[in-house]
């Protein structure tokens, strides 16, 4: 999809996109005429499919797969539907926009997991009914490497 040389794309229309690009172009003339725009896209398309380093890109089920994930920790960590919107629509883009790799997505995708099986734990604790929240400091203080140290050992096998 292609936008209109003077308004480009309205919010409508980027919503129902999987990705989006944007041409560089000088500030005094920041449009391009449909046909070079569409030239310069499809040229590098075509450099891009001749890439061998493109093989084993992660597939759209992984992609969805992440974004259900993120969705789900939005949710339950009480993020509002609005900002969940948009945060899916940011990190669908930055998604569409990567050339991220299947064992790339696959290692996010358990990232995400643990988060959202973290947070179901946080809102039911044992000995209450009442929700458990865990201030910033307390997960600030927390080392990276203590609550991922078994990722590398579950994709050894």
């Amino acid at each position: 999809m292609f936008g209109r040389e003077g308004t480009g794309l309205t919010n409508v229309e980027l919503g129902q996109c999987d990705a989006t690009l944007t041409i560089p172009a000088v500030s005094e003339y920041q449009t391009l005429n449909l046909s070079h725009a569409a030239a310069i896209v499809f040229y590098e398309l075509h450099v891009a499919a001749g890439d061998s380093s493109m093989d084993g890109l992660a597939s759209e089920r992984l992609k969805k797969t992440i974004l259900g994930f993120l969705s789900d920790s939005a949710l339950r960590s009480g993020i509002e539907e609005h900002d969940r919107a948009l945060l899916t629509r940011a990190f669908r883009n930055v998604l569409g926009r990567s050339a991220i790799r299947h064992r790339e997505g696959s290692l996010l995708v358990e990232v995400l997991r643990r988060i959202s099986e973290a947070l179901s734990q946080t809102k039911e604790p044992e000995d209450s009914g009442t929700l458990s929240v865990v201030s910033e400091t307390e997960s600030g203080t927390r080392a990276w490497s203590e609550d991922t140290s078994g990722l590398t050992q579950r994709h050894d096998s």
